[in-house]
């Protein structure tokens, strides 16, 4: 499954769970309603997960082919490294200049 099938379905179902939460949040007038809300509270999140972790696998992947592509036409040896947040490209001779992407998924 691509980026944009996991995107679409997710964020689908996480703004149809959104919407039943902003309505039953209004006036939770009991204990079952106050259980509902977390219910959902907890869908949400879980929904919200996999996106994450789903959008992440296919990064990732990109990430691998962008380190390729630049090794390839830079004609030196590239890796991959993470720090705050933040991925790094960076040649391991330390001559060329990193190329820094921001992870947004975190």
């Amino acid at each position: 499954m691509d980026i944009e099938n996991h995107f679409e379905k997710y964020t689908t179902e996480i703004k149809k769970l959104n919407n039943e939460l902003k309505l039953i949040q209004k006036k939770p007038s009991d204990k079952k309603q106050k259980e509902l809300i977390e219910t959902l509270r907890t869908a949400l999140m879980s929904e919200i997960d996999k996106l994450t972790t789903a959008c992440t696998f296919e990064t990732t992947s990109l990430l691998k082919f962008i380190k390729y592509v630049v090794e390839v036409v830079e004609k030196e040896m590239y890796q991959i490294t993470k720090k705050d947040n933040k991925f790094y490209i960076s040649s391991k001779s330390g001559k060329k200049a990193d190329i820094v992407l921001d992870n947004q998924f975190e």
